[in-house]
């Protein structure tokens, strides 16, 4: 009987631990992001080489949150152009635009964390409190007023 409870029990351990975040299937939270609360973001880094780059493409996502500076520029000029009818002016528009996002990120939680067993690809989930996102927000606020002064 004891040797029965303990292949149960070994059992039981084992099937908890693959669906750990080191399991073989691929976790939900990957393409379906938990639903964000009233007071807590979601949001997914990865794929990675390693759990690092993971992370740096998590943090990415939530300095898109913070801050978007957007640069265009827009250029215009005009052409001459001879032909055998005569003189042609033409009009040319070149459009560039350039987003840069820069802030410092801290309150970042790591909740979750799953390397793809066949690709070696590395995928973090990570949380953080919109309380502590507010305040990020309001010092790059500060900061960018007083930049401008």
């Amino acid at each position: 009987m004891k040797k029965v409870l303990s292949l149960l029990l070994l059992i039981s351990i084992i099937s908890c631990a693959s669906n750990s975040s080191g399991s073989r299937s691929t976790p939900d939270w990957i393409y379906n992001k938990p639903q964000d609360t009233a007071e807590t973001l979601y949001f997914v880094g990865g794929p990675g080489m390693d759990r690092a780059v993971a992370e740096i493409k998590a943090y990415r996502e939530v300095s898109r949150l913070i801050s978007v500076e957007i640069e265009s520029v827009t250029e215009s000029e005009k052409i001459v152009i001879a032909t055998e009818k005569g003189t042609e002016f033409v009009d040319q528009f070149n459009d560039y635009i350039k987003s840069t996002t820069n802030a410092t990120i801290y309150g970042v939680e790591f909740i979750e964390h799953w390397r793809d067993p066949k690709k070696g690809e590395w995928w973090v989930l990570g949380k953080i409190d919109r309380a502590v996102l507010k305040k990020l927000i309001i010092e790059k606020a500060q900061e960018f007023s007083l930049q401008s002064n």
